[in-house]
């Protein structure tokens, strides 16, 4: 299941801990190596490299934008062999991956420019799924209003939904949408107010960033501020009830779960840098992963490991110079088991890390030719 979203308006995060776990608040930094040599297991590194952005990863296959994001293509990656371009006809916006099944919103229905639009808050997005056994494409909604930012895990997808917003003024009082593939039928999971962004779904759970603390709507589009207390949510499937996560006084956003684990952006500290928090489901117990001045942002996780990109070498920001120093953020890759990071990345920026089981996937950002990096990390 892949992560990945251009849907840019209004990604929001922070977390106060509450509880804490042995070990996670302190991390064992193994050194700032110019690149990692080999797998967590002491192998060879195998390392791929693709022109592209926005990507999705589910196991071994890996699917991103590619030809001016005028397409989709989609590559095995334990063969490192092309297996289809999809062919987009209009702006995309959010795609995912999970087995047979790449799922993407786009705006083919929509008569106005985007950049007429604005926002795609008030644009008619709709869901579009490839079954790549058969090659086929078929729409899953036709609604006039937005459906964005699809995530799928096997045959349940989600998705950011405004039909029931009657102003859709930015940022829209989105909800979350499930949709089950088997039966054809969608429900929306959610129903409060303030709106609820970035949706994650794994092993029967769905996850999301959830705006009802937020007093002020304009604020929730302020992706890296502290004071924008939107919180961390999570609906099971199987039982259909929603818990909070997390839900400090602060920013907790851009939730990722894999299994009983919920990693999330945690602005509590009340800086525009985050750390990365994490939530076991079977303990209730939650702890910092990171806890440093600098951003770590854009937490993943598979299994026992998490990725996020680092901002302790450098900025982010492709085009920024700060103090004379270039821009050089890194992805950082941390062990649950050991309770150690590993520095996976050299010079440029990196961003956007994926995880699957074997792969990691981080994007090289460059204002031309941006790459696309999947390694073997195990």
């Amino acid at each position: 299941m892949g992560n990945r979203m251009k849907y840019s308006k209004s990604w929001l995060t922070t977390f106060i801990i509450f509880l804490l776990i042995t070990g996670c608040t302190n991390t064992k930094v193994t050194g700032y190596q110019p690149n990692v040599k080999h797998t967590t297991l002491g192998e060879s590194l195998k390392e791929y490299t693709y022109k592209g952005w926005q990507a999705a990863l589910d196991g071994n296959l890996l699917a991103y934008l590619s030809g001016n994001g005028q397409q989709l293509t989609v590559m095995d990656l334990d063969k490192n062999q092309e297996l289809v371009q999809i062919q987009l006809p209009s702006y995309e916006c959010g795609f995912d991956i999970s087995g047979d099944y790449i799922v993407w919103s786009d705006l083919r229905n929509e008569k106005k420019n985007i950049s007429d639009l604005g926002s795609v808050d008030i644009a008619n997005a709709d869901i579009f799924l490839y079954d790549l056994k058969t090659g086929q494409q078929r729409p899953l909604t036709e609604d006039t209003s937005s459906q964005v930012n699809p995530k799928i895990w096997g045959h349940y997808l989600v998705w950011m939904d405004n039909r029931n917003d009657a102003d859709k003024d930015y940022p829209s009082d989105w909800q979350i949408a499930l949709y089950d593939l088997n039966t054809d039928e969608m429900k929306i999971v959610t129903n409060a107010p303030g709106g609820q962004t970035d949706p994650d779904i794994n092993d029967g759970f769905i996850v999301w960033e959830d705006g009802r603390n937020v007093k002020t709507k304009g604020i929730r589009a302020g992706s890296n501020l502290p004071e924008n207390n939107t919180d961390i949510y999570l609906y099971d499937i199987a039982k259909g009830n929603t818990i909070p996560i997390a839900t400090g006084p602060k920013k907790e956003g851009r939730p990722q779960i894999s299994g009983n684990r919920v990693v999330w952006e945690d602005y509590s500290k009340g800086t525009y840098s985050a750390d990365v928090s994490v939530y076991y489901l079977d303990t209730q117990q939650s702890g910092r992963i990171t806890n440093l001045q600098q951003d770590q942002s854009e937490p993943v996780i598979y299994g026992d490991y998490i990725a996020w990109m680092d901002e302790r070498r450098g900025t982010s920001t492709n085009d920024v110079i700060e103090n004379g120093q270039k821009p050089n953020s890194d992805i950082y890759l941390y062990d649950l088991n050991t309770k150690t990071e590993m520095l996976m990345t050299g010079d440029e920026p990196q961003l956007q890390p994926l995880l699957s089981d074997h792969w990691l996937i981080y994007t090289t950002s460059r204002q031309v030719d941006p790459e696309l990096h999947a390694v073997r990390y195990k």
